[in-house]
């Protein structure tokens, strides 16, 4: 870009009278998303705009004039990736500024957009099954979809912010109550019933207190992932009831929070407390078990080697209910007595 040319970014939200300009812009490529009713997607996206939270729409301008636009979004084509978020989305410069990296420096714009917000990765679906400029950028394919009998553009992923895993700890009480009152719902039909203040701040300080004695005791081990800074939790495995003489085995649970599932989360951080419960504590058996409505679950232990043994009727009270259960485990092939 000629240096005398002054490219800034601003937020669409400080400029709603640009809306009509952006929608003809994304109705000359995704028509078929936009609609034939101009009105009604106009308004759509000036609704969007009074959101506090996701999506932010960025405006890319040249001495003013408006060249370009991206936006850092929570789903994109939802009915065909219902379980990805955090997605970059709605790259578009204008015909005249292109070839001026214009649609490089708004997709590293909303990048370290979601680096300020902590996420912990972003997504985005192009049409280039090579993944072009993106490519470029250092995106990685991560595979590519069918839709209707079509191949469906690749889907390409960049890690934002690696999720590190540890041992819980107190100290840890707040993500630990934040992670299961905004999962309530989505943990219900897997979980046994529990008090209204199970999982308050209070509650985890008194059980993290608990849990560190448990593990000096070696009764219980429990892992979470979260973003770097620790200030959001991504999911957990525990490792419980831990048996020594003859039995040598323990208990495994694991969880991740709705807006993590189908992004690999859940299987690293089992494997790593995998790793842990087979190298650090040297156990023979990990035991898990799942409702047989459960497929993620049952797929995920699948994945990791595990081996249906047996099956449990009306085995826990899960959500009020007995419940059955698929009963699985994973032997330590390096078990040594």
């Amino acid at each position: 870009m000629d240096r005398s040319r002054k490219l800034e970014f601003e937020l669409l939200a400080d400029r709603p009278e640009d809306v009509p300009l952006v929608i003809d812009w994304w109705r000359t490529i995704w028509a078929d998303r936009i609609g034939e009713d101009v009105d009604i997607a106009r308004e759509q996206l000036r609704s969007s705009l009074k959101s506090s939270g996701l999506p932010i729409h960025i405006l890319a301008t040249v001495d003013g004039r408006p060249v370009g636009s991206a936006a850092l979004k929570d789903q994109e084509l939802a009915e065909l990736f219902p379980d990805y978020h955090y997605w970059l989305g709605s790259v578009f410069v204008e015909a005249n500024s292109r070839g001026e990296k214009i649609a490089s420096r708004l997709s590293q714009r909303v990048v370290e957009m979601a680096k300020l917000l902590q996420l912990p990765h972003l997504y985005l679906q192009t049409i280039d099954l090579e993944g072009g400029l993106y490519a470029d950028l250092g995106w990685e394919a991560i595979g590519e979809f069918t839709s209707q009998g079509r191949a469906c553009p690749a889907h390409v992923e960049e890690a934002v912010g690696a999720m590190k895993i540890i041992r819980s700890r107190p100290g840890h009480e707040i993500i630990l109550s934040n992670y299961y009152q905004a999962n309530l719902a989505h943990f219900k039909k897997w979980s046994p019933l529990m008090p209204r203040t199970h999982h308050s701040v209070a509650s985890w300080s008194l059980r993290l207190i608990e849990r560190e004695k448990e593990f000096e005791e070696d009764r219980s081990v429990h892992f979470i992932g979260t973003n770097d800074s620790e200030s959001q939790l991504i999911g957990t495995c525990s490792i419980s009831n831990i048996v020594r003489g003859v039995f040598q085995s323990c208990h495994m649970g694991y969880s991740v929070d709705r807006n993590f599932e189908g992004q690999g989360k859940m299987q690293e951080i089992v494997e790593h407390t995998i790793g842990y419960v087979f190298s650090e504590l040297k156990l023979h058996r990990i035991i898990a078990n799942h409702m047989p409505a459960n497929t993620r679950s049952e797929a995920l232990l699948k994945r990791l080697g595990f081996e249906r043994e047996g099956y449990a009727k009306r085995f826990l009270q899960i959500d009020g209910k007995w419940e059955d259960h698929v009963l699985n485990s994973l032997i330590n092939k390096d078990y040594k007595e």
